[in-house]
């Protein structure tokens, strides 16, 4: 099959253009897409394209070129390219978007520049590409596209479920909600249990009327659980009977360390996942599954703090500080890391949330010259609020859920995202047909 698909250059079959903007034109609550150099999306209130499009990086400090589709209307920076077919007819665009990132890494060494790569038109324009018939091509695009939608799906789900843990965790401990409502009530001489039951469920007080029995016995029970009055604390004001401790007495924290790379034996044929920061930099969400490097027992003997268990919180104590994750595997730590292993009343549901929600406290308690980091001593002293143990009982409950379901879509993105990844080239080059790839 793939010896009867011509061999074209990019200049023959697609137009080039470019963005005319700054990448500090991005506006936070823009209405439409901004794609600049950077693997992440940002928005604007302008709109300089209305087209189905490829969205290639020009350049990059890393020498990393995102490749994003889009299809409306969008705006991008003066060094995106802007890719689309010079026929339709001919050219189908999410063909294109596999075809030009299934060899991303080759574009990456035909990039030019020293502290920055670039890639140049140039480049483009000469490279070739096979080009099958459009059915053909639109066939190959909708069977790996069936399996983009999926991940993609799973991206937003997650994100979601992550947006959800957090507005439980800053409704009940740190804007206290549910216990505010109480007071509220009972000055107002109205119910403060249905308050709170309000509060938690998000929800009027009549509407609360809509709910099923056991709705209400769960959003009954779960309100019980909040104090009705608020007192005086060194942080300002708490709920009634919680604690204002550090979280150096509440968790156990640790640093790690890296076997010396010279000597072999603390590496070849590893099996202990062993992670660095970098492994959290390309996290979408707060769970780490893998690690890029394992180390062997005799690395492992070398590391202070050892292998952590499964459900450890990692926190990146430098370069940057505040990459967190609950590791779902055990795992030991490189220097670059605070760890904190949930033995006591703090769920490391709760403790994950709670250094999200005061990340900028503990980074203005980092220092240094050359990169700040945070010690482990000056992380420990850090207060933290410790409600009632029923409570965060109650909350590990709610929120457990939705890190379980995270946990299991980012299994289902890596399952999928491998099938996608071993069809891609096979579908390209036309080692397999389109009818044994289904």
């Amino acid at each position: 099959m793939s010896a009867d698909w011509p061999v074209r250059s990019l200049s023959e079959i697609v137009d080039f253009q470019t963005g005319r903007l700054d990448s500090n034109a991005a506006e936070e609550h823009g209405k439409y897409p901004f794609f600049t150099c950077s693997p992440t999306t940002l928005a604007i209130n302008t709109f300089a394209f209305d087209d189905e499009a490829v969205l290639l990086a020009g350049n990059n400090a890393n020498g990393v070129f995102p490749i994003k589709y889009y299809q409306g209307k969008f705006n991008a920076y003066q060094r995106t390219y802007v890719l689309t077919p010079k026929d339709k007819t001919k050219v189908s665009v999410r063909w294109l978007y596999f075809r030009i990132k299934h060899v991303t890494s080759e574009l990456q060494q035909m990039s030019v520049g020293t502290a920055t790569k670039f890639l140049t038109k140039k480049i483009l324009d000469a490279y070739e590409v096979q080009l099958p018939s459009f059915q053909e091509q639109e066939k190959c695009a909708h069977i790996l596209w069936s399996l983009q939608d999926k991940i993609e799906l799973n991206r937003q789900t997650n994100q979601t479920l992550e947006e959800m843990a957090q507005a439980v965790f800053k409704s009940w401990f740190v804007d206290f909600e549910p216990t505010r409502a109480k007071i509220k009530a009972r000055e107002n001489g109205q119910d403060p249990t249905r308050a709170a039951m309000a509060a938690i469920a998000g929800k009027t007080v009549d509407q609360l009327d809509t709910l099923s029995p056991e709705q209400i016995n769960s959003l009954t029970t779960t309100a019980d659980l909040f104090p009705d009055t608020l007192v005086a604390a060194e942080l300002g004001e708490i709920p009634e009977g919680w604690q204002l401790s550090e979280i150096g007495n509440e968790v156990s924290i640790a640093g790690g360390g890296t076997p010396s790379t010279k000597n072999e034996e603390f590496w070849e044929g590893g099996h202990i996942h062993w992670t660095s920061p970098k492994d959290m930099s390309n996290l979408t969400d707060k769970i780490l599954l893998e690690t890029a490097r394992k180390i062997t027992q005799a690395g492992l003997d070398k590391i202070s703090s050892g292998l952590l268990p499964a459900d450890t919180v990692l926190m990146s104590s430098r370069a940057p500080v505040g990459y967190l994750a609950i590791s779902k595997i055990p795992v030991a730590i490189n220097q670059g890391y605070i760890a904190m292993t949930c033995e006591g009343a703090l769920s490391p549901e709760f403790v994950v949330q709670w250094a999200e929600s005061i990340m900028d406290d503990i980074k203005q308690r980092a220092s240094g010259t050359t990169f700040a980091e945070i010690s482990k001593k000056n992380f420990k002293i850090i207060p933290v609020i410790v409600p009632d143990a029923d409570l965060i009982s109650e909350y590990t409950q709610v929120v457990r859920y939705f890190y379980n379901q995270i946990t299991e879509n980012l299994r289902e993105t890596k399952t999928l995202s491998e099938i996608r990844d071993t069809l891609l080239p096979r579908l390209l080059s036309g080692e397999i047909t389109l009818s044994e790839a289904v």
